[in-house]
């Protein structure tokens, strides 16, 4: 049967075309996350996908695989021993003008020595490195415990990187932060101020055959100076294997750091630049925290009240809606939670204390959240109606917004209705990104409540 054609070209042909013009790393690179070796090669095995933006920034110039025809990469990623066993097929190689990619130099330069070509030494060494990862993690003290069962147990144990094994078994794990961790590197594991949580699950009455230690997710934090006498923790990667997500480790895992903090009297707790899912998760957690916290509701009450019986004009430019400063320093000491991230969870625990049968409520609500965004897109100075217009005159792309410009000897009635033009446009677009905000607030508001039934 003859091949279907597409514009003038047959599939193989296509194919050969789009080869010789270099593959995109993330199209044809396939991860197995596995514990088993006849999960190996088995026809039931599913891939899981590393970060596309990851995978491509990794592999070949600008993402691209060079000088092989339908070539397919293999995967398979130990979760017990956190070796890998990298399967490169192709039909040939060929050199169209661009080079031919060095495939196997490109995965040794994110798995290291954890890296192996062969199947059979992969199999082989599937439990060997089990029993010296769960030497180095028996080693460590257990900051928190759940799940607990008869026969297994979750832990949370922390463990400091400058520690010989320890950065060890974290070089093993680097790949995983290099494959899903959007812009990570590796930590330098001979600073002492840098620490790692391991969430582990644990073999309760094992016997030598079996595996002790599971690992299933884990987060770095670094520890800051803070003037005069404190410091601050930063957690700096935080990753649940595939595998393990979505049942509620991350959640423990930030928990637990968390309680640290507060033990050790660390000023507050940051996140190095969050994704939106951790900053949805911080920021629910952060919120039931809050609601255990005495001083909260009363702290509330006056924001409250002027939501729900002052006129929405009254409120829009005087109101900020911000939580009071007495406010913000006992839970930087009691809780560790910045301002910064406070103003978030305020936000939240503001909207969870709406009456649903007010309208004027969220009015007034939403219009609180338009004078925040605007304030944070132009400036706090953006409640000035002649600096208003001046400043989105001079503004141009700023969070994509697209701008008119005039020239100088445009008339003045030209030139007020071209900034006529700039305003609606941008307040057009301002109100997209509050509905965006107040779409995010109820969506944490529900994890929220979630959560809090959870517990």
């Amino acid at each position: 049967m003859a091949l279907k054609k597409e514009e003038g070209q047959t599939l193989v042909e296509k194919k050969r075309k789009c080869s010789e013009q270099g593959v995109l790393a993330s199209e044809c690179v396939k991860l197995f996350l596995v514990s088993h070796p006849d999960e190996v090669d088995a026809p039931n095995s599913a891939s899981v996908n590393p970060v596309s933006v990851c995978i491509d920034q990794l592999i070949g110039e600008g993402g691209k695989i060079y000088g092989y025809e339908d070539v397919q990469i293999s995967i398979w990623f130990n979760i017990i021993s956190f070796l890998a066993y990298v399967n490169i097929t192709f039909i040939r190689k060929f050199d169209s003008g661009k080079g031919i990619t060095d495939l196997e130099y490109a995965f040794q330069n994110i798995f290291g020595k954890s890296m192996m070509m062969d199947k059979n030494e992969f199999i082989q060494t599937f439990f060997s490195k089990s029993s010296s990862i769960s030497d180095v993690l028996s080693a460590g003290p257990v900051v928190n415990i759940y799940a607990d069962t008869s026969e297994t147990r979750v832990e949370v144990i922390r463990m400091n990187l400058s520690c010989t094994s320890v950065g060890l078994l974290y070089n093993y794990l680097t790949p995983l932060i290099l494959l899903f961790i959007e812009g990570s590197s590796p930590v330098d594991i001979t600073d002492p101020n840098w620490e790692i949580y391991f969430v582990v699950k644990t073999r309760l009455g094992f016997k030598t055959e079996d595996i002790r230690f599971k690992i299933l997710g884990f987060s770095t934090t670094y520890r800051f100076y803070h003037y005069p006498a404190s410091y601050r923790l930063r957690i700096s990667q935080i990753l649940v294997l595939p595998t393990y997500q979505r049942q509620g480790h991350g959640c423990h895992l930030l928990e637990s750091i968390n309680s640290v903090a507060i033990s050790q009297n660390y000023h507050d707790v940051t996140v190095e630049e969050p994704s939106d899912y951790l900053q949805h998760l911080r920021t629910s957690i952060d919120v039931v925290r809050l609601f255990g916290f005495k001083p909260i509701d009363a702290a509330m009450i006056p924001s409250l009240s002027l939501l729900n019986e002052v006129e929405l004009l009254k409120i829009a430019k005087k109101f900020k809606l911000n939580p009071p400063a007495d406010l913000v320093s006992a839970v930087s000491e009691n809780l560790k939670i910045n301002k910064k991230q406070l103003l978030r969870c305020w936000e939240v625990l503001i909207y969870l204390k709406l009456d649903p049968e007010k309208k004027i409520c969220f009015d007034n609500f939403n219009a609180c959240m338009f004078n925040r965004v605007k304030a944070d897109v132009i400036g706090k100075e953006a409640e000035a109606d002649r600096y208003y217009r001046k400043r989105l005159v001079e503004m141009c792309d700023l969070y994509s917004f697209t701008m008119l410009k005039y020239k100088d000897d445009s008339a003045d009635g030209e030139k007020n209705d071209l900034e006529d033009e700039i305003v609606k446009r941008f307040e057009l677009q301002l109100n997209q990104l509050v509905l965006e905000r107040i779409e995010q607030i109820a969506e944490d508001a529900k994890k929220v409540m979630l959560h809090h039934s959870a517990h």
